[in-house]
């Protein structure tokens, strides 16, 4: 690597010929279309807010498009598919929180649908569904006290 003392402008430009970058019209770096460095955004990306929905789509269809056809999860995919780190995940069968199966006594597998289980077992209430049993103990405990 060249290193040209004249001035910072000129050192940086030395690197640039010598790792075969260019600059592009709107100002990033880039190396070639295989190996970019910066891609240049297009219109659907182009707001950030519009970039960070794109992301995370394509973060949701990584994390369940590969598991979509799988009925039995090791436990590596089962923490990704809960989205749980791998320690916890192993706290949770010891505890025997959560169902799985030791076909050959060493490695554990999910049922894909015990997962789903074990995610919905646990609902929070809705202030109006408190409400509506709220108003049924009231309404029952009224009618026991004044039975004939």
């Amino acid at each position: 690597m060249k290193k040209i003392i004249d001035s910072r402008r000129n050192y940086k430009n030395s690197n640039e010929k010598e790792n075969g970058l260019r600059k592009e019209k709107w100002g990033r770096r880039k190396t070639d279309k295989k190996n970019s460095v910066y891609e240049k955004p297009n219109d659907s990306t182009r707001s950030g807010y519009s970039k960070k929905r794109f992301n995370r789509f394509q973060q949701i269809k990584r994390r369940f498009g590969k598991y979509r056809y799988k009925e039995y999860l090791s436990a590596e995919e089962a923490a990704e598919y809960l989205d749980i780190e791998l320690s916890y995940l192993y706290k949770l069968t010891s505890w025997k929180k959560i169902k799985h199966y030791k076909p050959n006594g060493k490695k554990l597998y999910f049922l894909k649908e015990d997962l789903d289980n074990w995610i919905s077992s646990n609902p929070v209430k809705t202030e109006d569904e408190i409400d509506s049993e709220v108003a049924d103990l009231l309404l029952e405990k009224k009618f026991d006290n004044h039975s004939y």
